[in-house]
């Protein structure tokens, strides 16, 4: 078994990129584009008379009208699709069953902290869902210094921060710590000046299971309870994951400081030279939100 995401084929390899395209055959397109519509909040990119095309996540979500090849039902495969929120599951289940739906399968506490349940739609379709479990955000205590200090190595190459031409040791900044059950699985560190302040670092291990949301989404909590109104964040150009994160959240690109990377990896020279998606490290990103209805 290959774990590299290439197949051998003829003598070649073909890579597997990923999902593209999830197709539901029902009996009646127009009323499966409307129950669709419906559960994602979203128009049709396609709207044919026989098929109907939507935009979900990365890829396509398809209603195709049932032919011999393409029978409803429950045949084998069933395609999952993520929600980031712990309390979501119930609210998708109750969903489903006022609109024609029925509970199917679950919900089931995976081995990975993820929840999965089927439902099925009004047309015999199964939908499987996974949710996250739920993570406690707690303020940082003496006995996570060293872990933080671990992280940081970790993924950040060191235990300082250089961006901005500012510096900033982990010893120095205040944090927030996420737990699972026992397991502490991301952080947020920040420092405060008046009434602003500024992340420095977010974690989250592992990645697309609504930690990160739930670290930014406490730590501005607590900051308007402070009295804060103005956050900021730098983020690099590669960043793309954190950059959909961040403006889902209300945060604005204030200003782009090109080749700041570049500048900063002379005075930490274990910056790598190419972050994530492949893309060469070189600019610095700040964003902005502002909170209690100030100006970001």
């Amino acid at each position: 078994m290959r774990h590299d995401g290439l197949h051998p084929l003829g003598g070649a390899a073909v890579r597997i990129r990923g999902w593209a395209e999830v197709t539901y055959f029902v009996p009646d397109v127009r009323a499966a584009r409307d129950f669709v519509s419906q559960l994602t909040g979203r128009v049709p990119l396609l709207d044919k008379e026989n098929l109907c095309q939507f935009a979900v996540g990365d890829g396509r979500l398809t209603i195709h009208p049932l032919d011999p090849k393409g029978p409803a039902g429950v045949a084998g495969q069933v395609a999952y699709w993520r929600l980031e929120d712990p309390d979501a599951m119930a609210h998708m289940i109750e969903w489903f069953e006022t609109h024609g739906g029925q509970r199917y399968r679950g919900p089931m506490s995976g081995p990975d902290g993820w929840t999965a349940c089927q439902v099925r739609d009004p047309f015999g379709n199964a939908w499987g869902f996974l949710a996250p479990a739920r993570v406690e955000v707690r303020a940082a205590e003496p006995g996570d210094r060293p872990w933080l200090c671990d992280l940081w190595r970790r993924e950040w190459g060191g235990e300082t921060q250089e961006y901005q031409g500012t510096h900033h040791h982990v010893r120095d900044v205040d944090a927030l710590v996420a737990w699972r059950g026992e397991a502490r699985v991301g952080a947020a560190t920040f420092v405060v000046a008046g009434r602003m302040a500024e992340l420095v670092t977010l974690n989250a291990d592992p990645r697309g299971q609504g930690i990160g949301s739930g670290l930014l989404a406490r730590w501005e909590q607590d900051m308007a309870a402070r009295g804060v109104t103005r956050l900021t964040l730098t983020t690099t150009n590669d960043n793309l994951d954190a950059l959909a994160l961040y403006q889902r959240r209300g945060y604005r690109l204030v200003r782009l400081n090109p080749e700041a990377v570049m500048r900063a990896r002379m005075q930490k020279p274990s910056i790598p030279l190419t972050g994530e998606h492949g893309i060469a490290l070189r600019d610095e990103l700040v964003l902005a939100k502002a909170l209690g209805g100030a100006d970001a």
